[in-house]
């Protein structure tokens, strides 16, 4: 599986951190926020058929998919769609399944 960078925007208000055009089965880099503070974010995903899972993980090597805030998987599964969410994981990526993906996500924390 190929890794995608991810470009980020940090402020002191909130970071903006997008994956473009992931495709096929690549993962995203991973994004660490920049607290020690919980995050309330919104991830936004968009594309050609996306179809893409957010993913934390507290080691950076085992990542499971993260719940929105009504407790459903964060998953496009082949449309654009947005989710909020809350996470207090050390590390965020995003895995593309199938599709063309980007994904943009706005953290505050």
């Amino acid at each position: 599986m190929p890794t995608v960078d991810h470009t980020a925007e940090r402020g002191p208000a909130q970071d903006e951190i997008t994956w473009a055009g992931l495709t096929s089965t690549d993962d995203g880099s991973p994004y660490e926020p920049n607290n020690t503070r919980p995050i309330a974010a919104s991830v936004h995903f968009t594309g050609t058929s996306p179809s893409a899972v957010l993913e934390g993980s507290n080691t950076g090597s085992d990542y499971v998919t993260l719940k929105d805030i009504a407790g459903n998987d964060i998953n496009s599964a082949g449309s654009a769609a947005m989710f909020d969410f809350s996470t207090c994981a050390k590390f965020l990526r995003v895995r593309n399944v199938s599709g063309t993906t980007t994904a943009t996500l706005i953290a505050r924390g």
